[in-house]
């Protein structure tokens, strides 16, 4: 074999490396994120305010600051994630700017779960 084929034989085998463990790598950061972003983060919600990543054991979000709620919530949803534990009080998020729940008297609305909580009736600490 010459210099030259075992060159190409080798630049060959480098590229077919690069194209097979160069996505893998990119799609597994992009996964590994949250168990609720199996497919990634849609939004690459991050630092900015507008689109802050926030993770949580039940779930992952993108809080917009600007208007106070969620831009889209993830949660992954297993059947072991149901059970009998009874609805839980309403907790503002103490590291999110949250409505609180004087900030809809006389509104119109209701406040409500970014998870739903008949989706995380496992434990009282899920819920």
């Amino acid at each position: 074999m010459s210099l030259h084929s075992i060159c190409r034989r080798a630049l060959s085998v480098l590229l077919l490396l690069f194209l097979i463990v160069g996505p893998l790598t990119a799609v597994k950061s992009q996964v590994s994120v949250s168990i609720h972003l199996p497919f990634g983060n849609i939004s690459n919600a991050g630092s900015d305010p507008n689109n802050l990543l926030v993770t949580r054991a039940q779930f992952a979000a993108s809080w917009n600051a600007g208007k106070r709620t969620a831009n889209w919530v993830a949660w992954r949803l297993r059947a072991s994630d149901i059970g009998s534990t009874p609805r839980s009080d309403f907790h503002v998020d103490p590291e999110i700017d949250t409505p609180k729940p004087s900030d809809y008297t006389g509104s119109g609305y209701d406040r409500g779960h970014l998870c739903p909580s008949g989706d995380r009736s496992n434990t009282s600490a899920n819920n």
